[in-house]
């Protein structure tokens, strides 16, 4: 309702000097009434005295009908008023339904998409499974919207020393391996945050996967790194060994649980290598070119359900799937149609879903698409994920439930995004990487895997630790600052992806400040250290001060050199294990 002119007959109050001295309550009831009130400055009325000129402070609105509110207006315009910014008169006014058409249309796309309804209620599904009614309870409540709206940060899982690149579960579900630019392999109990094993995997530089191999008894592991080497970590002995090297860096691993001792690696050099850790030697089944260059490849991935069909994706718009029984030409390409001239948008994750009927890929500057890879149709695409930034490096995305009823990915402004895979609404948005929030562009998250049948998620990113997330928080998400940060995102998208060298500029500061903040974190340790003898020197021998700091310098700086220049091996002191950290990746 619009409030129309007060008249006479309306009900006023004036707020004089003398009104606490009348009653003392009086006030407190004034204060009471004039939270529901709005103050309002009229002009001194034409009737001769009912109402003094000035301010009425406090006044109480009627509500009047559209009827009245139309009689009076037409009142104003017969006396000659006028309504204008200098009025003393402050109207309300309500937004018409082109205003709200035009801010509707302003608003970005991703949030104009309509919310998925819940698909699960407790009540019911409990009640059906104490009747023996519901054996897919855990399943249904694991692709339930409840659970993608209700995650939270359970704990963070810390050993690493440099950021981490590489998560991924066992086949059982119990253990967490993870690979950090440290050059460690570490194996989580994450159920209770404690590290099970650590090992050191023989790469000379930074891990970009570590894969169980799928073996009844998961012993194995497959690693590939910066270096371009893939090497097989044997968990029971503690060893490493390399299977095969690429002449460029290699990413992503690719294993298939029907044939569990192979191992499909692609790296930058545009290779695939099919890896038998029961020969000596790798098999090359192909070298991916885009006409006549080479396409770098970032990633590798095998259908479930087809042992002899995989994807692979890289510096190219195209995701390239291959069958091993013929290799001449791809059996498909898949790529949106306005990405096909596109000169800066490239696959940086791509990976098919529980069944091979889909594949998801990420693009980098540009956004998340879903195909069809039963059907698939040039140029065509069935869902788009928009919202999220993915620039800064390599960045992974994943399906979320057991049968891949979301889409969960991160950002580089810091920030987990998950979609609802149907309607390609956001249904989650939190806060994943502190560093993140600092540096709009370069903080991400690297990979983000979640278990088979539990909904625990771990992600990873600039930051040195492991977070576990778990769907027990008690709030749905908060999405007040969500609009903000989805412009921030296409407006940092916008400015970057206008011309080379702001993109290029952009990786160099994003490398820059990697090392800048492992020069500080080596710095800090070994001025620890420092202190530490010198402490230790001090209660030994009072008098030898000088000399005992000259020879902890020396050795200081011996050690400060061998690690970053000459070896690649760790140093052991006492029952600790310092690793070497290599260069940003």
């Amino acid at each position: 309702m619009k409030p129309g002119p007060v008249s006479g007959n309306s009900v006023s109050m004036e707020v004089s000097g003398n009104s606490s001295d009348e009653d003392e309550s009086k006030p407190q009831k004034l204060f009471e009434k004039k939270r529901f009130c709005r103050s309002k400055k009229l002009p001194a009325a034409d009737n001769g005295g009912s109402r003094n000129e000035g301010t009425i402070e406090d006044t109480v609105m009627r509500p009047e009908t559209e009827e009245t509110a139309t009689r009076g207006e037409i009142e104003n315009r017969e006396a000659g008023l006028e309504s204008n910014s200098d009025s003393s008169v402050s109207d309300w006014t309500t937004p018409s339904e082109e205003e709200l058409e035009e801010a509707k249309e302003d608003k970005p796309a991703c949030l104009k998409k309509e919310r998925p309804k819940p698909n699960w209620f407790v009540v019911p599904e409990l009640l059906r499974r104490e009747m023996g009614i519901n054996p897919l309870f855990q399943r249904k409540y694991y692709g339930s919207l409840h659970v993608a709206e209700h995650f939270e940060l359970m704990y963070k899982l810390r050993e690493h020393q440099g950021c981490v690149n590489a998560l991924n579960f066992n086949q059982k579900g119990n253990l967490l391996a993870s690979g950090s630019d440290d050059l460690a392999v570490v194996i989580w109990d994450w159920a209770i945050g404690k590290k099970h094993h650590a090992f050191i995997s023989g790469h000379r530089s930074n891990i970009f996967q570590a894969k169980w191999l799928p073996f009844d008894v998961e012993n194995f592991m497959a690693t590939c790194a910066r270096d371009g080497q893939v090497r097989l970590l044997d968990i029971r002995r503690g060893v490493s060994r390399k299977l095969a090297a690429h002449y460029a860096p290699t990413h992503k691993l690719a294993v298939h649980p029907d044939t569990p001792h192979v191992i499909i690696s692609a790296g930058e050099d545009a290779k695939v290598l099919s890896i038998d850790i029961r020969e000596e030697k790798p098999t090359r089944l192909l070298v991916v070119k885009n006409g006549t260059s080479r396409v770098q490849l970032y990633t590798v991935h095998s259908n479930p359900l087809k042992s002899n069909e995989f994807c692979v994706g890289g510096r190219s718009q195209a995701v390239r799937i291959y069958d091993r029984r013929k290799l001449s030409t791809p059996v498909c390409e898949l790529c949106p149609e306005h990405l096909i001239a596109s000169n800066h948008a490239h696959v940086t994750c791509a990976l098919y879903n529980y069944n091979g009927t889909e594949i998801l890929a990420s693009y980098n500057d540009e956004d998340i698409y879903l195909f069809d890879a039963v059907l698939p149709q040039p140029g065509d695409f069935a869902h788009r994920y928009q919202g999220h930034r993915n620039h800064a490096t390599v960045k992974g995305v994943n399906f979320f439930g057991p049968k891949g009823e979301f889409v969960i990915s991160g950002s580089d402004c810091g920030n987990l995004f998950i979609w609802d895979k149907n309607t390609e609404a956001i249904v989650d948005w939190m806060p994943g990487d502190e560093q993140g929030i600092v540096c709009n562009r370069i903080k991400l998250f690297k990979n983000v895997n979640n278990l088979p049948h539990v909904p625990i998620l771990a992600t990873s990113g600039l930051d040195v630790d492991v977070k576990i997330w778990v769907p027990s928080c008690e709030f749905p998400p908060n999405f007040r600052n969500l609009e903000n940060c989805v412009r921030t995102n296409a407006m940092s998208r916008a400015q970057e992806t206008a011309s080379e060298s702001d993109a290029f500029d952009s990786q160099m500061l994003w490398i820059l400040l990697r090392h800048i903040r492992h020069t500080e974190r080596v710095r800090h340790m070994y001025a620890s250290r420092s202190s530490s003898d010198q402490n230790r020197d001090d209660d030994d021998d009072d008098d030898d001060d000088d000399d005992d700091d000259d020879d902890d310098n020396a050795n200081d700086s011996s050690d400060d050199d061998s690690s970053d220049h000459s070896t690649n091996q760790p140093v052991i002191e006492g029952d600790r294990i310092r690793r070497v950290q290599c260069p940003p990746s």
